[in-house]
């Protein structure tokens, strides 16, 4: 009964108020101005005044902004998608304004605006290998990067940010898709797309051509991070997603006792059925009150637009202590993070 609550609690702050509000938290003024403008602080959006609140926006692909004590964080890097992707509702060029940009691995759909944002604003970028090596070809100087390696942990005013190595997105064997399928999911996207005009195919090849292309990227170049605000209210952003969990992964949740508050990780792949898998493992080891996916918007040539339903009902059916979201584009979710030690 409490979850339903919950759950119409939600959709009614977001037809009130066009955000996202939970109501299990403490208390906090819900006026205030970021939990209701849809314009993102990275391009002039308002901050909050409240010490305890933390907003978080998905803005496309796996690009997400944190704010939290005035501070702007941004993770993933990627604005300006191509002449076929869906419009997020801005540009690489009006971001003024970051303190950090956090990337998860080199390619191009994570970082091909890194370089852009961080000579525009200011911030530092955070970067595993691949990625922080591409950045250096790209003007930024070594003074506003910072090598990200496992375990690295950074300090910033009121929370930190844990790096820990993750694969990419994969799945073993046993419950990849099945080659029929996957022929039949590439030739839809093939179908939906179609070929590029050449005008369409140069502005994609220049924004690929700004992201790094190792293979090695996919097993040694891939971090997540688990952000702590406050005294302990957790967020875990995994821009990837693979049921074969890491040690690393798997230490750090054992070390702070087997749950986080947010979690978001991607969800792509193929049809919402075989794409599931990718996510469930990372899910259930992460544990999360909420959850939202990220990196499940189209990506002309390669995947379709996700339907999110599946996969939320998997989760309430399998972890009935987590409520599953979805944000549009740029809307804001607010969290109280004065839990007082509540789990």
């Amino acid at each position: 009964m409490e979850k339903k609550i919950l759950l119409i609690l939600v959709t009614l702050g977001f037809f009130l108020t066009g955000s996202v509000v939970f109501a299990d938290q403490d208390p906090f003024d819900f006026s205030e101005p970021p939990c209701k403008s849809w314009t993102p602080a990275c391009i002039g959006g308002p901050l909050s005044k409240d010490s305890h609140l933390l907003t978080v926006r998905w803005m496309g692909g796996a690009n997400i902004e944190l704010t939290y004590k005035g501070q702007v964080i941004l993770l993933s890097a990627y604005f300006n998608r191509g002449p076929r992707a869906h419009s997020i509702g801005f540009t690489a060029e009006q971001v003024n304004r970051a303190d950090a940009i956090f990337l998860g691995h080199g390619h191009f759909d994570h970082m091909s605006d890194a370089a852009q944002v961080a000579l525009q604003t200011g911030a530092t970028v955070y970067a595993p290998k691949f990625a922080y090596e591409k950045l250096l070809t790209q003007g930024v100087h070594p003074n506003q990067l910072q090598y990200v390696h496992s375990g690295d942990v950074f300090h910033f005013n009121g929370f930190t940010v844990e790096a820990f190595h993750i694969l990419h997105s994969g799945v073993p064997p046993a419950v990849q898709n099945p080659p029929a399928v996957q022929a039949a999911f590439s030739n839809l996207v093939a179908s939906m797309y179609g070929n590029p005009t050449p005008e369409e195919k140069a502005a994609e090849d220049a924004i690929k051509a700004k992201g790094a292309s190792d293979p090695a990227i996919r097993t040694e170049g891939v971090v997540a991070y688990l952000l702590t605000f406050g005294k302990d209210f957790r967020f875990v952003f995994y821009d990837s997603a693979n049921a074969t969990l890491t040690d690393e992964a798997k230490a750090i949740m054992a070390r702070v006792g087997g749950r986080t508050d947010v979690t978001t990780l991607a969800y792509q792949g193929g049809p919402a059925e075989y794409a599931i898998p990718y996510d469930m493992p990372e899910i259930k080891l992460f544990n999360p009150r909420f959850f939202f996916p990220n990196h499940h918007d189209m990506g002309p040539g390669a995947y379709l637009d996700m339907t999110f339903e599946p996969l939320a009902e998997a989760i309430m059916k399998e972890l009935p202590d987590t409520t599953p979201f979805s944000l549009l584009y740029r809307q804001p979710a607010c969290f109280n993070v004065k839990k007082e030690g509540k789990r």
